[in-house]
């Protein structure tokens, strides 16, 4: 039986997340080889919340129908307005800056 289009994407999915948690317990392992196995604990569990936490505001944020896909493109217009703003704001200082006092 061939698989549906949200199966595969639903596969994808978590053929990914779980890659990206491997990966994490990977790096937790070379970072903490050589210390207390209570440090690696600890990494494993902040990994395992962040990636936990991404699943669950990737499918809360997800549209499933036209209306969702309405709000979904608000929703990413109001964010990325934001996020402009708060860059613009980040750079404004940076770019006030005496560069002949700098060299």
């Amino acid at each position: 039986m061939p698989l549906k289009p949200n199966q595969i994407k639903t596969l994808i999915g978590s053929s990914i997340g779980v890659g990206i948690f491997l990966q994490l317990a990977l790096g937790a392992y070379v970072v903490h080889k050589n210390g207390l196995l209570a440090a690696y604990a600890l990494t494993m569990v902040i990994a395992l919340f962040g990636v936990s936490l991404g699943w669950l505001v990737g499918l809360l944020a997800s549209p499933y129908d036209d209306s969702g896909l309405q709000r979904f493109a608000k929703y990413a217009g109001v964010l990325s307005a934001f996020l402009t703003g708060y860059v613009a704001a980040k750079l404004a200082p940076v770019s006030s800056v005496s560069w002949t006092k700098i060299l």
